[in-house]
């Protein structure tokens, strides 16, 4: 399979992942533990974070791990900027190291394959 649409695929994967990561978030600090599951937004979160490691799973399928799994990261990226977004959680120059050290490595891996 093309190396472009196994990219596409993982950062998808990403984004759902991260997106589901945070309404889980949501759902766990708006509501008392004991009513988690009688809301929406809780399950909605575990649905993309279940369709985000099919999508994993489908890429490393496809592709070599030694260049699918660097990908994954890019989650951590969707994260933070969700959070920051969405949760007004605040950046600071260590998570923006943090960023930049991931889009470097992704890259250097990217380049090696």
């Amino acid at each position: 399979m093309n190396k472009l649409i196994i990219t596409c695929i993982v950062l998808i994967g990403g984004l759902l992942g991260s997106l589901g990561t945070l309404l889980i978030k949501i759902g766990v600090d708006k509501f008392h533990l004991k009513d988690l599951w009688k809301h929406k937004v809780f399950y909605i979160g575990g649905f993309f974070y279940a369709l985000s490691s099919v999508l994993y799973l489908f890429a490393l399928s496809k592709g070599d791990v030694t260049f699918v799994y660097p990908l994954v990261s890019t989650a951590y990226i969707w994260t933070l900027l969700f959070s920051v977004h969405l949760l007004g959680e605040k950046m600071n120059k260590w998570k923006w190291i943090g960023i930049i050290g991931i889009i470097l490595g992704v890259i250097l891996v990217g380049i090696g394959s």
